[in-house]
């Protein structure tokens, strides 16, 4: 039986995907099952409302003299809070509950997490235009409180041009599952970038460039341990991506 609804509709949509899960149309292929659950996944983490209020502190260092220094490193670490002062309002004010028991404000669950980041930048001029650069990431956001989960705009993703460049931006992880959805993020993020930028003949140049890492969900409600960060046993999932470029 398929629902009355129009499935180009969104909320025809999602009760065609419902009908599916719940074994209202049947039967069905299990790679179409699979499939049809990523599906509903991803609607439910890109359409979920999320009420994100947050303080937040970066500090950065450098000690680069102008455009044309290759030979500096550059410091930026940043710690941001959510949530803590609406929870601290909910003792004073009588907020709703949706049915997860999540405060709301404005019919709207609120998030709260506590993120930090450290990135660090190296360059060495090795002279005659020959540069070696080196980049380290960490970044973990930690939900608690009100929230389970990172809000999508809050979480990491992997790969694309400024990240690591084998992978496609958000096709990478998490952890070993291999690009299971479109968007695929996570709240733990571990990133290296080593490049060595030479010159070829003229205004070419040429550069030889490696990147590892990887992104994990940790003390959040993902329970896939192929997705999830496990201890040290979890870095052999580190992705390593190695090319030869040129540019003018």
């Amino acid at each position: 039986m398929v629902p009355d609804n129009d499935p180009e509709t969104p909320d025809g949509t999602s009760e065609f995907t419902q009908a599916i899960l719940n074994g209202t149309i049947s039967p069905i292929f299990t790679d179409d099952l699979r499939q049809v659950t990523r599906i509903e996944e991803r609607r439910q983490r890109l359409t979920e409302n999320n009420l994100i209020f947050t303080t937040n502190y970066t500090f950065n260092k450098n000690n680069r003299n102008g455009i044309l220094d290759n030979n500096f490193y550059q410091f930026r670490f940043k710690i941001e809070s959510a949530g803590n002062l609406l929870s601290g309002l909910s003792n004073l004010v009588p907020f709703n509950e949706n049915e997860n028991g999540q405060l709301l404000v404005f019919n709207v669950p609120f998030s709260q997490y506590i993120k930090t980041e450290f990135d660090y930048v190296k360059y060495w001029d090795l002279s005659r235009s020959n540069v070696l650069a080196a980049r380290s990431f960490f970044g973990i956001a930690i939900p608690y409180g009100n929230s389970n989960n990172i809000p999508f705009v809050r979480s990491y993703f992997a790969g694309g041009s400024n990240d690591n460049r084998a992978w496609f931006p958000y096709s990478l992880g998490s952890g070993r599952t291999s690009a299971l959805n479109d968007f695929n993020e996570a709240n733990l993020k571990l990133a290296l970038n080593l490049e060595y930028r030479f010159p070829v003949f003229g205004d070419l140049n040429g550069a030889i460039f490696a990147d590892a890492g990887n992104i994990w969900n940790v003390f959040d409600d993902v329970e896939n341990k192929d997705a999830t960060f496990n201890g040290f046993d979890s870095l052999k999932d580190i992705a390593l991506g190695s090319r030869l470029r040129s540019q003018i």
